[in-house]
């Protein structure tokens, strides 16, 4: 399905990146032509680059992108497909920080509903209910148009902190390599052992009693996918598959896979997911305090505030696992609430 794609762009693209979009060629509509257009355009991002060295994962960021993004692949009109996934967008903390181009917008009053919502995603993504769903209703987007909408929040959300985390690690290093220079980021993982005892993160889950308890993988696998499958049928596909394609990443080197289990797993409780015992303790016995600091950091503290903070070296599959796991939380989080506004 995808040979003229792979035959455009041998020459600049990685041949392992043609050969894992093959196999997942199953995902892709019948016509490739905005394949072939998003091929050329993700040559030139940065985030694409730095993922060069694990070409699955860039194959199913290509394929989430293509399914939400492109083409007659859902609902949502093209225009405010772009400005969900507009970095304006995603930093613009205030409705009057709104330029005057997009203003004189079809429908500028669902980009200031669908602005809120993403920002509740961004910072609180636990604090979703259905009356968040109903304002969105209010402003005559329909309910398939919000389900498009909120997914591709969630999976820009990802591409963003991906990018972000990156650019912080890099300047740190840069930093740090530097002679002669002061340092103007306080390395607080220095202070964590002090007397005093003091903290630096929250570590208090905030438990989403709408899931009964469950882990979000158990929930995703039990009835997650059966929602999002009758809400966008398309969709659901793409990101189970992309979900799985995290899993594999983890457990695909054993020197590596516990140490990536339990990122995934304390992700997700700072999202506000319960653990079993099992996983607890593997959380306990592999990630120590600074390296807790590191995933809250990542996961949380960048979308909630503006001020970089400090990361010692860090591995890409580290930073990827991070925000896949926050992926399948916020949208394992939108769920309960779409079904509560459907059966209300």
């Amino acid at each position: 399905m995808i040979d003229s794609a792979e035959e455009a762009f041998e020459d600049d693209f990685n041949q392992a990146l043609s050969s894992c979009l093959r196999k997942q060629s199953d995902l892709l509509p019948g016509n490739n032509s905005g394949l072939q257009n998003l091929l050329a355009s993700y040559q030139q991002t940065t985030v694409m680059a730095k993922l060069q060295s694990i070409p699955s994962y860039q194959a199913t960021l290509l394929l989430t992108e293509y399914n939400l993004m492109l083409g007659d692949t859902g609902p949502l009109p093209m225009h405010l497909r772009h400005h969900l996934a507009s970095r304006a967008f995603k930093e613009s903390g205030k409705f009057k920080e709104f330029s005057d181009e997009t203003r004189k917008l079809k429908n500028f009053e669902k980009c200031v509903a669908l602005q809120r919502v993403d920002k509740i995603m961004a910072e609180k993504p636990w604090a979703v209910n259905k009356y968040h769903i109903e304002e969105l209703r209010l402003v005559n987007l329909s309910l398939s148009e919000i389900v498009h909408a909120l997914l591709i929040m969630a999976h820009t959300h990802s591409i963003l902190g991906i990018e972000k985390t990156l650019h912080i690690a890099e300047k740190d290093v840069t930093r740090r390599r530097k002679p002669g220079q002061i340092r103007t980021c306080v390395d607080r993982t220095e202070n964590l052992n002090k007397a005093d005892g003091e903290e630096y993160w929250e570590e208090s889950p905030l438990v989403c009693d709408q899931l009964q308890g469950l882990s979000c993988e158990r929930y995703w696998d039990e009835c997650g996918f059966s929602v999002l499958n009758f809400l966008h049928e398309d969709a659901s596909c793409v990101i189970d598959n992309r979900f799985s394609s995290a899993q594999n990443l983890i457990n695909g080197n054993k020197n590596t896979s516990k140490f990536l289990q339990a990122v995934w797993r304390y992700s997700q409780v700072l999202l506000g997911f319960s653990l079993d015992d099992y996983e607890n303790e593997l959380i306990d016995k592999v990630l120590d305090k600074s390296q807790k600091e590191i995933i809250y950091n990542i996961c949380i503290k960048q979308f909630n505030n503006k001020e970089t903070f400090p990361l010692k070296k860090v591995s890409l599959e580290t930073v990827v696992t991070v925000q896949e796991a926050r992926l399948q939380a916020e949208i394992v989080i939108l769920l309960p609430p779409l079904n509560r506004f459907l059966n209300s």
